[in-house]
């Protein structure tokens, strides 16, 4: 956690690498999961979505 703290005090918080690969990854799967939540199964969709990424990570 120091060291989360230390590198966004020394990038700024929208250019760390941490904070730029998160906004990036969040890009690609927040509308999939958005467009989930409009099927009837959409608690499944979201969490075998989530398993996918967690998987490719």
């Amino acid at each position: 956690m120091t060291r989360h703290f230390s590198v966004l005090t020394q990038y700024g918080y929208n250019s760390a690498p941490i904070e730029v690969e998160a906004f990036e990854a969040n890009k690609k799967i927040w509308p999939r999961l958005v467009n989930r939540f409009n099927t009837p199964n959409a608690m499944t969709s979201v969490l075998a979505d989530l398993a996918h990424c967690d998987r490719a990570s």
